[in-house]
């Protein structure tokens, strides 16, 4: 039996405790770092200002009996909506008559904002016009949260006499200013 165990045995026997030795060596300490992290995105938002806003007419520039009426009511979307929009209504006028509706555009998100798309008005007949500023039609300098593009107005005019206007006449638009975050395409 000796003979079995020998010299094979012995070297069996020293390899296994020099692997046991070796795991010591290898052996390492080991650590996890953790990191949380929350993100929010932004809110893209803006107001027509002030609240009402002021509508003008030639007749109140002209110092002129009051004849021809423009109004202005605002609807505010609320903060669960992206919106706010006012309704113009002029009744009684007549050719040469210029109803101006002046606001400002304020961006009361929390990112840059730029009028990006374009502005349209939908329905106004061939004898009356609309005009608008030429910055609501498109800008795409940012305004900053809490910014305003100042000053901003809507005219509707119904041109002077022989542009075939005609009486009793009545016509409704819309008109629909688009934003974007100033970064878009």
């Amino acid at each position: 039996m000796k003979g079995k165990l020998g010299k094979i045995g012995i070297m069996s026997l020293a390899l296994v405790i020099a692997l046991a030795g070796v795991g010591g060596v290898f052996a390492h300490w080991t650590e996890t770092l953790t990191t949380e992290a929350n993100v929010s995105t932004g809110c893209l938002q803006l107001k027509l200002t002030p609240d009402p806003i002021p509508c003008t007419d030639s007749e109140q520039a002209l110092g002129l009996e009051d004849v021809a009426k423009i109004s202005c009511t605002q609807t505010d979307g609320g903060p669960e909506y992206d919106f706010t929009e006012f309704t113009i209504a002029v009744t009684d006028a007549y050719p040469g008559y210029v109803g101006r509706v002046t606001f400002d555009v304020t961006n009361t998100g929390t990112i840059p904002a730029s009028i990006c798309c374009g502005t349209s008005i939908v329905f106004v007949p061939s004898w009356a016009k609309v005009h608008i500023d030429d910055v609501l039609v498109f800008n795409t300098q940012p305004m900053m949260p809490g910014e305003s593009y100042q000053d901003r107005y809507i005219e509707v005019e119904i041109p002077a006499p022989g542009d075939n206007c005609p009486e009793n006449a009545s016509f409704s638009f819309t008109l629909e200013i688009e934003a974007a975050q100033w970064n878009a395409p």
